[in-house]
């Protein structure tokens, strides 16, 4: 399955992207507060609210033309959520309909407070599917292949932000392509950021209150299972500089991955839990 959210300036970035992969973070992830195939329970219509954490696939920065919702102030983190990461509720009844031909769904009378709507494609043949608030906007996409149709490697979903400019919400197939697509309003609400006896912050990568000093991760315990901890920022960003043309971007294709370990600590910043590998 691929899976792509583009941006502005797309065809200069896609050529540093094809040149330079990001580098990957083994099977750990990065927990950020947004993001496309995101992981975490979600309460039904009614419920009081949802942990929610994403992996770091996408970037929480919205992209070119699509809504950027008012999520109002941070609140104090509820146990079982980590720092920063959005609570998250649904808003009314979840709608599915099967779309084959670009379709556009209404949504002026979406429930009050909806900050987010819960896009979730299931791919029922090979194909490509998009789906966005406005026309003209980068939007995301799915292609999922024919072994992957109608199985549950064949389904994704999005958080797609929302505001008072949308006033619907754009899916198209391409040709001889089908999805069942499932429709959640949902509130965000987000949350501070911890912050340990050293004053050093704590939480979701790309929070509301910004980047903390200790960044949420899973790794690896000693024993090889997978744990959740936290990072150091610095360790995290230490040589991580971007290529700013495809000629750089290929002179570090050229050299190969970086891979590094760097340590796993608990939210205190002392506390050694196990490591984080980056570039494997």
């Amino acid at each position: 399955m691929t899976f792509t959210a583009n941006r502005s300036d797309a065809i200069r970035a896609g050529l540093i992207e094809v040149a330079t992969p990001l580098p990957a973070r083994d099977r750990r992830r990065v927990l950020t507060a947004t993001g496309l195939l995101a992981v975490g329970a979600l309460l039904g219509a009614g419920g009081s609210a949802a942990a929610f954490a994403a992996n770091g696939w996408s970037s929480p920065e919205y992209p070119q033309g699509q809504a950027t919702p008012t999520l109002g102030t941070a609140v104090q983190a509820p146990e079982g959520v980590i720092p920063g990461a959005p609570i998250i509720s649904a808003l009314g009844e979840p709608t599915s309909l099967i779309v084959d031909a670009a379709t556009e769904v209404p949504m002026d009378d979406r429930p009050e407070h909806s900050t987010h709507v819960r896009v979730t494609v299931t791919c029922l043949t090979a194909g490509t599917f998009v789906w966005s608030t406005t026309p003209a906007a980068q939007a995301p996409s799915v292609t999922c292949s024919a072994t992957e149709a109608g199985s549950r490697t064949g389904v994704v979903w999005d958080d797609v932000p929302l505001d008072h400019t949308t006033t619907a919400l754009y899916l198209t197939a391409s040709t001889g392509t089908a999805a069942n697509v499932n429709i959640q309003f949902l509130n965000y609400v987000p949350t501070k950021l911890g912050v340990n006896a050293k004053g050093q912050t704590y939480g979701i990568d790309h929070a509301a209150e910004g980047m903390p000093d200790l960044i949420a991760v899973q790794g690896s315990a000693p024993d090889g299972s997978d744990i959740q901890g936290y990072v150091r920022a610095s360790d995290l960003h230490r040589d991580s500089s971007t290529p700013l043309t495809p000629e750089q971007a290929l002179q570090e294709q050229a050299s190969g991955p970086r891979i590094r370990s760097i340590p796993l600590l608990a939210s205190d910043g002392a506390t050694h839990l196990g490591t984080f590998t980056i570039g494997k």
